[in-house]
């Protein structure tokens, strides 16, 4: 009997510091690119946008309603873009607020860089890879402004607050000063914007406060508030998407299915991932695996499997029963 050798380049390559942060970064990137880009795919994309239409006082002709109008198709346009945007990034519209970046070295900083989204990590090690220690941290934002004053966190960095500041920066930019109405006779004056977004379990909301002074001919009115809806269920989303990170912290269910993993793709052959270990029987040479293959077939082999992931709770989870018998629990446990 002869005892096979595996190279140690496996094992250097599984036990670097930050060995387990690409799980960590593809569980983080299904928090959100799952939970809200998805959403949006299949419910905005079949739901009208639900605004509330602004109330007309007496003193305001409908010959201004098309303003109005306008008004709500610049905030829904704006708000809903600033939704995509901060669940494609974890939470954030700027994410370079909150950390650095790195497209090639990503265990070395704090989120994920796919360019051009960042996704900060809501659970990582934020230790240098080899500083043989760990220090776990986490880049989650609150959800709402109330969230962020429980946990003493940065109010302005809640998800609320963030959509608001990114309205307020670019909803100038949509309305283009009404020049469209301008040119058709009317006369407005628009005083100071301010924009209050609430986050609920059904909706998000945003409220745009722009005080319009309108004059066409003989008519005039005034505006104040301008009001759109997002049926989007994102405290679900955020809920799920922390049930993730903390079954992580807890349970390590990502390491553990690489593991796994490793051991369905790695065999006493150079085509496959070098095992943990082997042994055959019979006369033969050492076998050696180059650090590079590794690292490439090991990264497929992420790149294959991680898709197929499912968290309990979530609209793609898939509960497979297993037939009655003496076994049958044990094997639905694992």
């Amino acid at each position: 009997m002869s005892t096979k050798k595996v190279d140690g380049c496996s094992t250097r390559f599984l036990s670097k510091g930050g060995q387990v942060t690409i799980f960590i970064i593809i569980g983080i990137i299904l928090l959100f690119v799952f939970a809200a880009v998805l959403f949006f795919t299949n419910e905005v994309a079949t739901t009208s946008l639900q605004t509330d239409a602004t109330i007309l006082t007496s003193s305001t002709p409908q010959v201004f309603v098309p303003i109005q109008v306008y008004t709500e198709n610049c905030l829904s346009q704006v708000s809903e873009r600033g939704l995509r945007i901060m669940g494609e990034q974890g939470g954030y519209i700027y994410p370079e607020l909150i950390g650095e970046f790195s497209v090639n070295d990503p265990t070395e900083h704090d989120g994920l860089f796919l360019e051009p989204q960042r996704i900060p990590y809501w659970h990582y090690n934020n230790q240098p890879n080899d500083a043989k220690t760990i220090a776990f941290a986490s880049k989650r934002p609150a959800l709402t402004v109330e969230q962020a004053q429980e946990e003493r966190s940065d109010v302005s960095l809640s998800m609320e607050r963030q959509l608001a500041n990114y309205v307020e920066e670019e909803i100038s930019g949509c309305l283009q000063n009404y020049t469209v109405f301008v040119g058709q006779g009317f006369a407005i004056e628009m005083g100071a914007l301010d924009v209050e977004v609430e986050i609920i379990s059904s909706e998000v909301i945003v409220n745009l406060g722009l005080p319009l002074e309108m004059i066409r001919g003989d008519s005039d009115g005034q505006f104040d508030q301008f009001v759109v809806r997002h049926p989007v269920e994102l405290p679900n989303m955020y809920r799920l998407a922390y049930n993730i990170s903390v079954a992580q912290k807890e349970q390590h269910f990502l390491e553990n299915i690489g593991l796994n993993l490793v051991q369905i793709y790695s065999g006493l052959d150079q085509d496959k991932l070098p095992p943990t270990s082997g042994t055959t029987f019979g006369t033969s040479n050492t076998i050696f695996w180059q650090v590079s293959d590794v690292k490439d077939k090991f990264q497929q082999m992420l790149l294959s499997n991680i898709p197929l992931l499912r968290f309990w709770s979530a609209d793609n989870y898939y509960r497979h029963e297993y037939p009655a018998s003496d076994l049958s629990g044990l094997y639905q446990r694992s």
